[in-house]
């Protein structure tokens, strides 16, 4: 679960740091927007795999069919939904503007995440642990 939070927490950071580039306040370099897109995939494939382990191990086993269907359907329709919004929101406050909202918005996710762990943990123990 940390690792979620912290994954969340650097990639907002390395997405605030895109949307200086949105702005124009970072140079076109090549080698500097490869590297940041590369750790922000690093941080990307930290949460999939880890939101993977978290499901499967919290989710009791008659239920894990449902749950990851009900989270895959989620994630896509945010995959078909954020688009939209940033380019409604890019016509409003650009695209460093969108960029930094998303940012903010993820590093604020972590925060609440980690201040909020041991309610979140003691929500999601699976089933079995609960009733003994």
């Amino acid at each position: 679960m940390l690792l979620i939070c912290f994954a969340a927490m650097v990639t907002g950071s390395l997405i605030i740091v895109l949307s200086f580039g949105g702005f124009g306040i970072l140079p076109n370099v090549p080698i500097l927007w490869i590297s940041i897109w590369f750790l922000i995939g690093i941080g990307v494939s930290s949460f999939s795999v880890t939101y993977g382990y978290i499901l499967q191990s919290r989710t009791p086993s008659n239920y894990l069919g449902r749950v990851s269907s009900t989270g895959d359907a989620m994630i896509n329709v945010s995959m078909v939904v954020a688009p939209l919004v940033g380019t409604v929101l890019t016509k409003f406050i650009g695209v460093g503007g969108v960029f930094l909202i998303a940012g903010i918005l993820m590093i604020l996710l972590g925060i609440v995440v980690v201040l909020s762990k041991s309610k979140i943990l003691g929500l999601t123990q699976p089933l079995s642990q609960k009733s003994s």
